[in-house]
């Protein structure tokens, strides 16, 4: 099946995605679990383990999409469409690390918060978001060595690696690793700084990580050049723009592929 497929199938489940992952997953035969919390807000994991080391890698890709879209065809679906395309693939090997894909639930929360969210407030909305549960609940912690949230991984040529999302600093370090394998595997990349992502979660705990996903090369470039100007590709975003028609079959199978070289090679 091709990934796009994934998203169209992905779509027609309506606002409710996690009966289709679940399916998915157990259709392949596939151990994994669905982690409930308030009123049927659920986030979906499934891991790759090696038995000699305790450390995991984290993939992030939020299930949920924004109240203004009937799609959300590139934010997020193409993001959990991606991560069950290569469950399928890696689903049998074994890793340095454990691998482990988490489908998380309310992030679109985070776009309501702005530079004057009070703590107050900020602490009302984070025990919705399914990151924050995840990391709050699920996760060792202690155990986590990189973390990595997925983005809008459907229109594209190009890698970006986010520097920045809203307010939160990613890992220098880990972008560094990022763009080294980028490169030796000759991926285009470019760092560009996001609105706000499931890593507000990361650092409430203290954690660190990145923001991956795919962007139109040329208006990733204009973007760094016109900084207050958004790319296109995210003006459409939360709006009926986001829809099938703009998802691109070769940004998803890019995606893929650089997704499998960070599992291999980080």
């Amino acid at each position: 099946m091709k990934i796009k497929d994934i998203v169209k199938e992905l779509i027609a489940c309506g606002r409710n995605r996690t009966q289709y992952i679940s399916e998915y997953l157990a259709s392949l035969g596939l151990h994994f679990t669905i982690q409930e919390y308030f009123d049927g807000q659920k986030n979906i994991e499934f891991s790759v383990s090696n038995d000699k080391t305790k450390q995991d890698i984290l993939f992030f890709a939020h299930h949920d999409i924004s109240l203004k879209t009937h799609e959300g065809a590139n934010d997020n679906t193409s993001s959990v469409a991606v991560l069950l395309s290569l469950a399928k693939s890696i689903a049998r090997q074994t890793f340095a690390y454990n691998i482990r894909f988490v489908f998380t639930d309310n992030e679109e929360l985070l776009g309501a918060l702005s530079s004057s969210t009070t703590p107050d407030k900020l602490q009302q909305i984070m025990p919705h978001v399914g990151s924050f549960m995840y990391l709050s609940k699920f996760a060792d912690k202690k155990n986590i060595r990189h973390i990595i949230v997925t983005e809008l991984l459907g229109i594209g040529d190009a890698v970006y690696v986010a520097s920045q999302s809203g307010s939160v600093m990613t890992d220098a370090d880990l972008n560094r690793k990022i763009f080294e394998i980028a490169r030796a595997d000759n991926f285009q990349t470019v760092q560009l700084k996001l609105p706000s992502t499931d890593m507000l979660s990361v650092k409430v705990f203290g954690l660190s990580g990145t923001v991956i996903g795919a962007i139109p090369y040329y208006q990733a470039q204009n973007y760094v050049k016109q900084a207050n100007r958004l790319p296109a590709v995210w003006q459409n975003i939360h709006s009926e723009k986001d829809n099938i028609f703009a998802v691109q079959e070769n940004a998803l199978e890019m995606m893929k592929s650089f997704l499998l070289c960070l599992i291999e090679k980080l």
